[in-house]
């Protein structure tokens, strides 16, 4: 996978990557290892009292996937919560409703060569269902607090 001047993401014949190719983009261990910025490296290790290595691991982990929040989506639909990685830990937290959906979940870090870099969360609300939730808390209270004069 080459990469333009300005960043876009190129194929193998140096042209853009359509949509559907970008969503699908997985980067090996080693080509992560290559876009590493050794800036980022010792930010990574200043800022997460990590060694070098341990950096390098965890960044390499998250260059591995650039798409793989919509990779996610695509398999665990609705049930997806949310994704994040947990610097602490080194692990990509992923959020659904459902534990049926955990396979689904398995299976889409295990085609990206990300099989031990994850964990499962399970929460009561989809991201559209916690959208709405606050929309309605923010319109109760907005409705419920009078207006003060400064």
């Amino acid at each position: 996978m080459a990469e333009s001047s300005l960043g876009a993401e190129l194929g193998k014949e140096g042209t853009p990557l359509t949509a559907e190719e970008a969503n699908d983009t997985v980067f090996t261990r080693a080509e992560a290892a290559a876009q590493l910025d050794p800036a980022a490296v010792t930010y990574y290790v200043h800022t997460y009292n990590v060694s070098e290595a341990v950096a390098r691991e965890r960044l390499e982990s998250q260059a591995m996937a650039p798409n793989l929040q919509t990779m996610l989506e695509s398999r665990v639909g609705s049930a997806f919560t949310e994704l994040w990685f947990d610097n602490t830990t080194g692990q990509w937290v992923v959020e659904t409703t459902s534990p049926a959906t955990d396979s689904a979940v398995g299976e889409v870090f295990a085609n990206v060569g990300l099989d031990n870099a994850y964990r499962i969360e399970h929460t009561d609300f989809n991201q559209a269902e916690m959208l709405s939730r606050v929309k309605e808390l923010t319109q109760t209270l907005s409705e419920s607090i009078p207006p003060r004069d400064f």
